[in-house]
């Protein structure tokens, strides 16, 4: 069962937001939903990669998946139509 809960958009300026951006998300999620995020999925860009988004992950229990590099088809449909 596949759950998808989409609670808004976030336009950033810069890479380096996505971070703080998603610790917003991951709060407006608990509140909102009642709920928490078990697991995620993201390419290996840079901004989910760094040691703070890793550490920060594992300490809420998120258990973030890579998708394998040169496969746009795991990305979902925005990649694969880029």
């Amino acid at each position: 069962m596949i759950f998808l809960v989409l609670l808004g958009v976030f336009f950033l300026e810069h890479k380096n937001q996505a971070f703080s951006h998603f610790q917003i998300f991951r709060k407006r999620v608990e509140k909102e939903k009642d709920s928490s995020i078990l697991r995620i999925r993201s390419d290996r860009g840079g901004k989910f990669n760094s040691q703070s988004f890793i550490t920060y992950c594992e300490e809420h229990r998120i258990k973030h998946e890579l998708s394998c590099p040169r496969t746009p088809k795991q990305n979902g449909t925005a990649e694969r139509k880029n």
